[in-house]
């Protein structure tokens, strides 16, 4: 099993997912101490990524 760490500033869902994909990465965990943020997709509050 690899373990990979990424960001998402300056990328929105769609590129972020391409970026997953791209590394045939399926399995994602935020480890963020607070899952709130500032873009769309990107926050516990707002739901789910997509």
């Amino acid at each position: 099993m690899n373990l990979y760490t990424i960001g998402y500033e300056g990328l929105d869902t769609r590129q972020f997912i391409a970026l997953l994909t791209h590394y045939g990465i399926d399995v994602v965990g935020d480890v963020r101490k607070l899952p709130a943020g500032s873009i769309k997709g990107f926050s516990m509050t707002q739901g789910e990524m997509g």
